[in-house]
């Protein structure tokens, strides 16, 4: 125990008490400071739902260089073991679906071949979808604005894998009669990707269970055959970037 004099009174606090003292016209004035709470979990397990917007040539609509994508949805899981300070290992997986933009497309071929002199003629486009898994491993740093509010950033590698849905192209000449249809693909590859994003999380119960929201940019650069049952296989270079939006929940133990 220490002693103190404040004022003209003795008063006896512990050597761990957070209890501070003041002084106004000799009268006692006591303030109770309340420490910042540490977290004590050191595992948590996350599922999201995610927002993915593609960004770049991947969602440009440039027949040269263009990969039509449109923006669409998907899910997430993450796993996370805590170091010390808020620093931690994450892991990461995300599969999203990403529809072909078919309107934008027949628009840019229905202009091709005008300019190429097939005045009249007109496309139709069916199908496809843009299927990206990636997953990823790498570190995270959380900050703790309160009992309730967490903060952090995150940079992560990985790898890629993109499967794609088929789709037709129908086209048609200035007299409504068909002249070509096929049917095209583009093989599944896989290729190295990274990520990095902020996040935020909020916990509705502390220690157990938070809301976690995510924003993320993540890219890889693949390389695909664009495959058709009439034309040989045309070597395609992606280079494949998304801004995912998570939204969801994380467990904690």
């Amino acid at each position: 125990m220490i002693s103190i004099l404040i004022g003209f009174g003795q008063f006896s606090i512990a050597q761990n008490d957070t209890t501070a003292y003041t002084k106004s016209d000799s009268v006692p004035v006591i303030k109770k400071i309340t420490p910042l709470k540490k977290y004590t979990y050191r595992k948590s397990t996350g599922i999201n739902a995610v927002y993915s917007l593609p960004l770049g040539h991947f969602g440009s609509t440039d027949l040269s260089t263009g990969g039509f994508a449109s923006p669409g949805w998907g899910i997430g899981f993450d796993n996370r073991s805590f170091v010390a300070k808020g620093f931690y290992f994450v892991s990461k997986s995300t599969y999203s679906w990403l529809d072909l933009d078919n309107e934008a497309l027949m628009r840019a071929l229905d202009k091709r071949l005008a300019a190429d002199g097939f005045i009249g003629t007109t496309t139709s486009v069916t199908g496809g979808q843009y299927r990206p898994f990636f997953t990823t491993i790498g570190l995270g740093k959380d900050f703790y604005i309160n009992q309730r509010i967490q903060v952090g950033i995150t940079a992560q590698l990985g790898v890629l894998y993109t499967s794609f849905k088929s789709f037709e192209i129908d086209a048609y000449d200035a007299g409504g009669n068909l002249f070509y249809s096929d049917v095209l693909k583009f093989d599944p590859d896989f290729a190295f990707a990274y990520n990095f994003g902020a996040t935020f999380n909020f916990f509705l119960i502390p220690e157990v269970l938070a809301f976690h929201l995510e924003g993320n940019y993540t890219a890889a650069n693949t390389d695909s055959y664009l495959r058709s049952g009439l034309l040989k296989p045309i070597k395609a270079n992606e280079n494949l970037q998304l801004f995912n939006i998570n939204f969801g929940f994380i467990f904690c133990r």
